[in-house]
């Protein structure tokens, strides 16, 4: 019985001898981001200007002039608008002796669509300096004129983003198709167009 008391007390004296010099863990708390206090700019888009070569079915390839905005609607969501503007053929098309396409006609494009980033990387030039990048989906709806007919424009394609702080660069690809009633008669109303885009964040 005295063994027993003696064993007890000395376990009750450990405990309370514990709990006297061990201190409680009470990690401080740390924030990420940015705080209150910080200012910060908020990007809610991009624009920029392209130049680059469609091609046609039937008819000699010829530069495009573009102005697209974007609009960020998501982290990998984006709104599309774009303007277009790309001279058809320098010589007159005929058919049966009869001119089907003007000399110097020229095509408008405007266009909107959505874009979807699905693969994101970081790309090094100089050894020394990386810039992160995006690969995106982007569909186009639009209209097209050529001044005497128009059509409804619709387009898929691929977009290789190079992201900095303060400017963007951009390799567009796409396939593309018009209902306008006069290029399909002609077979020239469908083709690829690729363009490259320099532009910065509003």
């Amino acid at each position: 019985m005295s063994r027993f008391l003696i064993s007890s007390l000395l376990l009750l004296g450990s405990v309370y001898s514990f709990a006297e010099t061990t201190d409680i863990y009470a990690p401080e708390v740390k924030r990420a981001g940015i705080s209150a206090q910080e200012s910060y700019e908020k990007r809610r888009g991009a624009w920029g200007f392209g130049l680059g070569y469609q091609s046609r079915d039937h008819l000699e390839a010829s530069l495009t002039y573009n102005l697209t905005a974007r609009w960020f609607a998501g982290e990998r969501w984006y709104l599309l608008g774009e303007y277009q503007h790309s001279p058809l053929s320098n010589d007159a098309v005929s058919d049966d002796n009869s001119i089907e396409l003007e000399e110097d006609e020229s095509s408008n494009l405007l266009a909107y669509g959505l874009g979807y980033t699905f693969m994101q990387g970081s790309a090094g030039f100089n050894g020394t300096q990386a810039f992160p990048w995006q690969l995106a989906a982007e569909v186009y709806l639009g209209e097209q004129s050529t001044g005497d007919t128009d059509g409804r424009y619709s387009a898929l394609g691929l977009s290789w983003q190079i992201v900095d702080p303060d400017f963007w660069v951009a390799a567009g690809w796409r396939i593309y198709q018009s209902d306008d009633k006069r290029l399909e008669d002609l077979g020239m109303n469908r083709g690829a167009q690729w363009a490259l885009y320099f532009g910065s964040y509003f």
